[in-house]
Order: structure tokens, then sequence, then C-alpha cells
């Protein structure tokens, strides 16, 4: 859950993920978030598979230098699209959960 930006009692911010101090708007800090946790769970199942290159590539539909960037955690080469495109080539279920601030 995403919520609105807390300041100390001395102004300072305080952020709940990186994100949020990296990115310039809430918006792209909330798409940076997803699309971490996604490409997270697409390294971690590549990884508990075992999956050579050859076979990430055969899975995922994409180029070894592709397959190169998941496993190096490049965030940037993939847009959320690409990121549960794969998620559902590697079987899992994707939901998404919207909720309001209380």
């Amino acid at each position: 859950m995403i919520h609105p930006p807390k300041y100390t009692e001395h102004g300072n911010l305080v952020v709940e993920n990186v994100w949020h101090a990296l990115c310039n708007t809430r918006e792209e800090a909330v798409e940076m978030i997803i699309r971490s946790k996604l490409l997270m769970s697409v390294k971690d199942e590549i990884k508990s598979r075992k999956l050579s290159t050859r076979q990430v590539c055969k899975v995922l539909g994409i180029e070894p230098e592709q397959a190169k960037l998941i496993k190096g955690g490049g965030i940037s080469a993939f847009s959320m699209l690409d990121l549960l495109t794969f998620c559902v080539r590697l079987g899992f279920d994707v939901s998404v959960n919207v909720t309001k601030p209380e």
C-alpha cells in the first residue's frame, strides 16, 4: 500500500520505500515499486528453477541480452507490461489490489 508522505517533527521526510526518495512524483514511485516487485518475482523464479540463460530466453521469449539484464536486476530495461508478461509466462497468477487511503 502506498501512503502520502510523512514528516518527522523536525521536518525531515520519512519514506516508506526507497523509490519515494528516488522518484520525482508519487506516481513514478508507485510504478517503480510495482516494477521492482514484478522483477524480483521473475528473478526468484528463474533462480528457484535453476534456469540457464538459454532456458530463460525460451520460456520468456526474449534475447540473451535481455535475460542477462533480468538476472542482473536491470529494472529500467523492462516496462511494467514486459514484467507482467514474464510473470504470466512463468506460470504466475497476477492480481491487482487497489485501495483508498484511510
